[in-house]
């Protein structure tokens, strides 16, 4: 439906975390129109997520309902927002010489990672420097089979288990990522600064998602109090469901630990 729409508003979740609030707020309406430095087509995506790839009657059924709600162009903006704002931290970074940013081009372009760090520096955008974008838009988003869990590439037929569920695990996956394996690896070399990194990063996302998350649901029960559809929640139950939907559980699982517990739900 075109309610379900307004959830993709929560989907610039991870391009704040990634380049920041001012950069993605400054990206976001060049994102709206379309008139953005880097189209989905210069970094190859055209659908939604990998398991919605052309090639089955059921992927195209959806991909055709999600064009029809509008979602499919709330996702666009979503990803050129997290694209282009992308693009805005590279470039900061490679002006103010970020070693961070030394040590992200060099394990990617070896050799010619001072040539794409001056292509930045320049702004121009050249096939490494999409390169780099699509790179980190895998990291955030499952675009690609390379982002997809072992099961779904030998699943076959059964891949469909996975139908509209890959943004869940690609949630899991980011909070691993950059949450827990920094913090084993702060652990190992014992470095504090690591250890914080690791914990902000928590905070940030956590906090990003759950905030970002009720903010869409509040705006859907807004418009469908308006029509007599529903009446509003209270403003912390907006936030409490968010809390659980940032940690990959759906509202009706949440519904199901509020009403019976845990243990009973099976968590």
């Amino acid at each position: 439906t075109v309610l379900n729409t307004i959830t993709q508003i929560s989907d610039i979740t991870t391009s704040m975390f990634n380049s920041g609030i001012l950069n993605t707020l400054t990206s976001l309406p060049s994102a709206a129109t379309g008139n953005t430095l880097v189209s989905l087509k210069d970094v190859a995506i055209d659908k939604i997520a990998q398991e919605l790839e052309k090639g089955s009657m059921t992927s195209e059924a959806v991909d055709k309902t999600f064009t029809a709600s509008g979602l499919k162009k709330m996702d666009s903006i979503g990803k050129l927002t997290l694209v282009n704002s992308a693009l805005k931290k590279y470039s900061q970074q490679a002006k103010r010489n970020s070693k961070a940013l030394d040590r992200e081009l060099a394990i990617m372009f070896e050799d010619d990672a001072a040539k794409v760090k001056q292509d930045l520096i320049s702004g121009k955008i050249t096939d490494d420097v999409k390169f780099l974008l699509f790179n980190k838009l895998l990291d955030m988003q499952p675009m690609a089979k390379s982002e997809m869990p072992e099961l779904y590439l030998r699943g076959g037929n059964g891949r469909i288990v996975y139908m509209l569920k890959t943004f869940t695990i690609k949630q899991l996956d980011i909070y691993r990522r950059e949450v827990f394996a920094k913090l084993v690896d702060a652990q190992k070399s014992g470095d504090p600064v690591l250890a914080a990194e690791a914990i902000g990063n928590f905070v940030r996302l956590a906090g990003y998602w759950v905030v970002m998350g009720a903010s869409a649901d509040f705006v859907k029960d807004l418009i469908r109090s308006a029509f007599g559809d529903s009446e509003m929640e209270e403003p912390e139950d907006y936030l409490l469901e968010n809390i659980w939907k940032a940690f990959g559980f759906s509202k009706y699982q949440a519904d199901m630990v509020s009403r019976d517990g845990p243990v009973q739900v099976g968590i």
